[in-house]
């Protein structure tokens, strides 16, 4: 084995490694993209049932300070969990969806 052969199986294996963390870093750039179009999707069904909902007047409320989790047994005693809670004015009902941002 030459010098020559050395030098090229070495850079082929330098290149193979700068392929795989472009590889990984593209991943972790489409997932992060992924889990955004989710969360926005989230919220435009949100917004969408908030509409349509007739029979009653919805607000939506963003809370991007701390989360809440639905507690069935007792609604007044929510728990932090959720980012998203679409809530029907002057209910103590809630219809969460939970993100994990």
């Amino acid at each position: 084995m030459s010098f020559a052969d050395i030098s090229d199986a070495w850079h082929k294996s330098w290149d193979r490694k700068e392929d795989l963390k472009k590889e990984e870093e593209r991943r972790r750039t489409e997932s992060r993209f992924n889990k955004l179009v989710q969360r926005i999707v989230i919220i435009i069904r949100l917004l969408e049932i908030a509409i349509t909902k007739r029979d009653c007047h919805w607000r939506l409320v963003l809370d991007f300070q701390g989360f809440v989790r639905y507690n069935p047994h007792n609604p007044q005693r929510n728990e932090s969990l959720a980012r998203f809670v679409l809530a029907p004015v002057g209910r103590l009902e809630y219809l969460l969806v939970t993100l994990d941002l």
